[in-house]
């Protein structure tokens, strides 16, 4: 659980780092953990994960050093944490302001995509929720409060993404709230990642370009199944067509004119 008052940074369990102390850093961390494998027959120690691909369940964090923010909003640090989910395919985000969350959203039916090299996590629907006397929310000082972004906050639905490199050092924050503001999105910057998951549960089909979690919904499965089967008989219904054309054909060849009655 997130406090909204203030973060545990400095006191985080030994091999965990961030502003929440749920980043592993190294194997050490999560040795303790003994997870079953993607085949589910056996059982393996996790390792921490580093890279911006979600195995299992995932945390992140990264700053956010935006001109446009920083002038509403100077003197602090801006924050971006995160946890993402494949079994549940649930996203969580905080943004922090001087180390207090300003808002908080959440996501579901997020799906994962890994190709030419960029991480993408996508999800459908989003809710957010403005954290009520802070400085994005109406508890900051007299000029803040004339900017307070409460309602717009309240108000974010629709979908949102992050993509993310190879090497997770940069991102790169869509949500459709901020299409207008940021059209090439919120740039993240020096990120980090960490998860404890065994090898096994890395995801590979998804650096095929392939959706690995999710693969087709059934409503999608349906819909290739109808046309193929309306394909099919309309295939069929031209081969008798066809045949029974043929027939005919071959009937006028043999007796085109009935002359096989005539007598002279």
């Amino acid at each position: 659980q997130v406090s909204m008052e203030e973060t545990c940074e400095g006191r985080c369990d030994e091999g965990f780092s961030g502003l929440t102390c749920n980043i592993c850093e190294d194997d050490a961390a999560c040795a303790s953990e003994t997870l079953t494998t993607g085949s589910g027959d056996e059982e393996s120690t996790a390792l921490c994960q580093k890279e911006p691909v979600v195995y299992t369940t995932q945390h992140f964090q990264c700053a956010i050093r935006d001109a446009q923010i920083e002038s509403l909003f100077p003197n602090g640090d801006h924050t971006f944490t995160g946890s993402r989910s494949r079994d549940s395919r649930e996203f969580t985000m905080h943004y922090w302001y001087n180390d207090r969350v300003m808002f908080s959203c959440k996501a579901e039916g997020c799906q994962q995509l890994v190709q030419d090299g960029i991480a993408k996590w996508s999800c459908p629907d989003t809710e957010c929720i403005c954290n009520d006397g802070t400085e994005f929310c109406g508890g900051g000082n007299a000029i803040v409060n004339a900017l307070n972004i409460a309602d717009q906050i309240n108000g974010v639905e629709g979908d949102m993404s992050v993509e993310c490199g190879e090497t997770g050092d940069e991102c790169l924050y869509f949500a459709a709230s901020l299409s207008e503001i940021y059209p090439d999105g919120l740039r993240l910057q020096e990120c980090n990642f960490g998860g404890c998951a065994t090898n096994e549960d890395r995801p590979t089909d998804e650096f095929l370009g392939q959706s690995a979690e999710l693969g087709l919904q059934p409503t999608a499965i349906g819909a290739i199944v109808a046309i193929a089967i309306f394909l099919a008989l309309l295939l069929l219904l031209c081969l008798l067509g066809i045949i029974q054309r043929w027939g005919f054909l071959a009937k006028d060849w043999e007796d085109p004119h009935g002359l096989a009655s005539i007598e002279f």
